[in-house]
Protein backbone atom coordinates (compact mmCIF):
# COMPACT_ATOMS: atom_id res chain seq x y z
CA UNK A 1 0.00 0.00 0.00
CA UNK A 2 1.17 3.44 -0.83
CA UNK A 3 0.96 6.79 0.39
CA UNK A 4 0.88 9.71 -1.77
CA UNK A 5 3.35 11.85 -1.40
CA UNK A 6 2.58 14.81 -0.10
CA UNK A 7 3.65 17.99 2.83
CA UNK A 8 -0.03 18.28 3.98
CA UNK A 9 -0.80 14.65 5.50
CA UNK A 10 -2.20 13.41 8.86
CA UNK A 11 -2.64 10.00 8.40
CA UNK A 12 -3.63 9.52 12.46
CA UNK A 13 -6.32 11.95 12.02
CA UNK A 14 -7.03 10.25 9.02
CA UNK A 15 -7.84 7.08 10.44
CA UNK A 16 -9.27 8.57 13.48
CA UNK A 17 -11.53 10.17 11.17
CA UNK A 18 -12.54 7.08 9.82
CA UNK A 19 -12.82 5.31 13.22
CA UNK A 20 -15.38 7.34 14.44
CA UNK A 21 -17.32 8.13 11.26
CA UNK A 22 -17.73 3.96 12.13
CA UNK A 23 -19.10 4.51 15.23
CA UNK A 24 -21.85 6.50 14.73
CA UNK A 25 -23.95 7.29 11.60
CA UNK A 26 -24.54 10.81 12.50
CA UNK A 27 -20.54 11.51 12.48
CA UNK A 28 -20.84 10.27 8.86
CA UNK A 29 -23.68 12.20 7.72
CA UNK A 30 -22.13 15.05 9.32
CA UNK A 31 -19.27 14.64 7.23
CA UNK A 32 -21.28 14.41 3.62
CA UNK A 33 -22.82 17.39 5.16
CA UNK A 34 -19.77 19.41 5.21
CA UNK A 35 -18.62 18.48 1.40
CA UNK A 36 -16.04 15.66 2.82
CA UNK A 37 -15.00 13.64 -0.34
CA UNK A 38 -12.26 10.55 -0.60
CA UNK A 39 -9.85 13.37 -2.32
CA UNK A 40 -9.54 14.54 1.38
CA UNK A 41 -7.55 11.83 2.22
CA UNK A 42 -3.85 10.95 1.34
CA UNK A 43 -3.77 7.61 1.68
CA UNK A 44 -5.40 5.39 -0.84
CA UNK A 45 -6.44 2.76 1.46
CA UNK A 46 -8.28 5.13 3.33
CA UNK A 47 -9.64 6.32 0.38
CA UNK A 48 -11.59 3.28 0.01
CA UNK A 49 -12.49 2.69 3.31
CA UNK A 50 -14.28 6.23 3.33
CA UNK A 51 -15.80 5.39 -0.58
CA UNK A 52 -17.12 1.89 1.27
CA UNK A 53 -18.54 4.10 3.78
CA UNK A 54 -20.14 6.36 1.63
CA UNK A 55 -22.26 3.14 0.48
CA UNK A 56 -23.36 2.16 3.31
CA UNK A 57 -23.82 5.28 5.21
CA UNK A 58 -28.05 4.85 5.71
CA UNK A 59 -26.60 1.68 8.20
CA UNK A 60 -27.43 2.52 11.69
CA UNK A 61 -24.00 1.33 12.62
CA UNK A 62 -21.03 0.81 10.04
CA UNK A 63 -19.16 -2.26 11.89
CA UNK A 64 -15.89 -4.05 11.04
CA UNK A 65 -17.85 -7.19 9.88
CA UNK A 66 -19.87 -4.92 7.05
CA UNK A 67 -16.54 -3.52 5.82
CA UNK A 68 -14.85 -6.12 5.68
CA UNK A 69 -17.16 -7.61 2.78
CA UNK A 70 -15.55 -4.55 0.70
CA UNK A 71 -12.31 -5.07 1.37
CA UNK A 72 -9.56 -7.62 -0.19
CA UNK A 73 -8.19 -10.28 2.27
CA UNK A 74 -5.07 -8.97 2.55
CA UNK A 75 -6.56 -5.55 3.54
CA UNK A 76 -8.91 -6.74 6.37
CA UNK A 77 -5.85 -6.95 9.18
CA UNK A 78 -5.55 -2.81 8.37
CA UNK A 79 -9.42 -2.19 7.90
CA UNK A 80 -9.97 -3.88 11.38
CA UNK A 81 -7.09 -1.81 12.82
CA UNK A 82 -8.61 1.36 11.40
CA UNK A 83 -12.00 1.35 12.50
CA UNK A 84 -11.28 -0.52 16.07
CA UNK A 85 -8.91 3.12 16.46
CA UNK A 86 -11.31 4.83 18.59
CA UNK A 87 -13.91 2.97 21.08
CA UNK A 88 -16.66 5.79 20.58
CA UNK A 89 -17.33 8.66 18.11
CA UNK A 90 -16.41 11.81 20.12
CA UNK A 91 -13.38 12.60 18.94
CA UNK A 92 -14.82 13.11 15.62
CA UNK A 93 -14.94 16.65 14.77
CA UNK A 94 -11.39 16.85 16.26
CA UNK A 95 -10.52 14.38 13.52
CA UNK A 96 -12.45 16.29 10.76
CA UNK A 97 -10.97 19.47 11.30
CA UNK A 98 -7.51 18.36 11.52
CA UNK A 99 -8.00 16.13 7.89
CA UNK A 100 -9.87 19.32 6.16
CA UNK A 101 -7.38 21.79 7.33
CA UNK A 102 -4.43 19.29 5.74
CA UNK A 103 -6.27 19.14 2.25
CA UNK A 104 -6.63 22.65 2.16
CA UNK A 105 -3.19 23.09 2.76
CA UNK A 106 -2.49 20.66 -0.16
CA UNK A 107 -5.37 23.22 -2.49
CA UNK A 108 -3.24 26.14 -1.47
CA UNK A 109 -0.20 24.49 -2.58
CA UNK A 110 -1.25 23.47 -6.06
CA UNK A 111 -1.82 27.00 -6.41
Amino acid sequence: MSILTTTHSDLTAEQGFLSTCSKNANNLHDAIDEGFEADWLTYPFHQKIWENMFKVRDSEVIDVDTMLEFVDAEDRTECQHILSMCETGTSFHSYLNRVKEEMQKRKVRKL
